[in-house]
C-alpha cells in the first residue's frame, strides 16, 4: 500500500510517467500490463513477468490444461486408494505404484498406453486445432472449448468462472505435487 502511494507521488511530481497498479499478491512489483484482459490479472500476479516475454494467450492456455488435468489427477489418485470406488482390472496396488503395475501388465503399456492413446488422439482432433485458431488470430479465449453440456456454468459471469477455475486448477497442481511427494513415502491412503 505504502509502495504504490509513492509511486504515484512520485509519477505526480514527474508527470511523464504513468501511474503503474501494484500486484495484489506481489506488491513489491508492478502489474505486468500485458495481462490486461484475462481473468485474474486484477490480482496482477507474474513476478517473473513471463507474459511480457511469451504470448499470454499460450501461458493462460497452458496453466488452464494443467489445471485441468491436476483436478482430475487429484481425484484419479485419492479415490482408488481410499476405497470408494476402484476398477477391476487386475491390479491391486496403490496409485504411487500404478503406473508401474499398468506398464508390466501388458504390451504396449498396457492400460496406461490405452489412456496415452485415447488422449493423444483427443488432444490432436480437438486441442491442436483449437490453439492453432486462437494463436493466429481466431476469436477464442484460452481454455474455451464452448462444452458445458450440464449447463453448470448457470447464470455466473464468465469472468468469475475463470478466475475460479484459475484458482482451483493452481490449488490442485500445487496439491498433486504434495500428494506423490508423501504418497512415495506412505504408499497407504493417508499417506502418513
Amino acid at each position: 500500500m505504502f509502495i504504490s502511494a509513492a509511486r504515484a507521488a512520485t509519477s505526480a511530481v514527474r508527470g511523464a510517467e504513468p501511474v503503474m497498479k501494484a500486484a495484489r499478491y506481489f506488491p513489491f512489483s508492478d502489474a505486468p500490463a500485458a495481462l490486461n484482459g484475462y481473468a485474474g490479472s486484477s490480482d496482477g500476479f507474474d513476478p517473473l513477468r513471463l507474459s511480457e516475454k511469451v504470448d499470454i494467450r499460450w501461458l493462460r492456455e497452458a496453466e488452464l490444461k494443467h489445471g485441468r488435468i491436476a483436478m482430475l489427477a487429484v481425484v484419479g489418485f485419492i479415490v482408488p486408494d481410499a476405497g470408494l470406488w476402484s476398477l477391476d482390472n487386475g491390479i491391486n496396488v496403490p496409485s504411487i505404484y500404478a503406473h508401474d503395475a499398468c506398464v508390466a501388465s501388458g504390451p504396449y503399456g498396457g492400460q496406461l498406453g490405452q489412456v496415452l492413446l485415447f488422449v493423444s488422439v483427443i488432444e490432436l482432433l480437438v486441442g491442436l486445432p483449437a490453439v492453432w485458431f486462437m494463436m493466429f488470430g481466431g476469436e477464442r479465449k484460452p481454455g474455451d472449448f464452448a462444452f458445458d453440456p450440464l449447463g453448470l456454468r448457470g447464470s455466473t459471469s464468465d469472468e468469475a468462472m475463470e478466475v475460479k477455475e484459475l484458482k482451483h486448477g493452481r490449488l490442485a497442481m500445487l496439491s498433486f505435487g504434495a500428494i506423490i511427494t508423501q504418497a512415495a513415502f506412505h504408499p497407504e491412503f493417508p499417506y502418513f
